[in-house]
């Protein structure tokens, strides 16, 4: 079950009710090498996976968590993040921008999340290995 084409802005009803939809339906989070330009999700390396519901708790809070700019980085991001439903299809995925920006989908929603707290997303994903693999 994927989430269904939405438009708006990072902060918009309806950006919420996907990314809402998209984190219900996952069962884990799996890091991947490269960003929006790195093609296709499947066949990535893999770098790191969550599957402990505490840290999947805790990388939805801190990778939801934030304001729009009303913008999207002109970069295409270092580390894709998808969430992978009880199918093992892709229920959304997002990518990391700059160390403190996610963004979702961003062909679906051209936007931004600068998320609440930029120093967290990056301590946790190193944490988990994702980053220095």
């Amino acid at each position: 079950m994927s989430p269904r084409r939405a438009g708006g802005a990072a902060g918009g009803d309806e950006f919420r009710a996907w990314l809402d939809e998209a984190w219900a339906c996952s069962e884990a989070a799996v890091m991947l090498r490269g960003g929006e330009d790195a093609g296709p999700l499947a066949g990535r390396p893999v770098v790191a996976g969550v599957f402990e519901r505490d840290d999947l708790a805790q990388l939805r809070g801190l990778t939801t968590t934030g304001e729009s700019p009303g913008d999207i980085c002109r970069r295409f991001g270092s580390l894709a993040i998808a969430l992978p439903d009880a199918e093992d299809e892709c229920a959304g995925s997002g990518s990391h921008h700059g160390r403190t920006d996610i963004a979702r989908e961003r062909g679906r929603f051209g936007d931004n999340l600068e998320v609440a707290d930029p120093a967290g997303p990056l301590a946790l994903l190193e944490r988990l290995g994702a980053y220095g693999r």
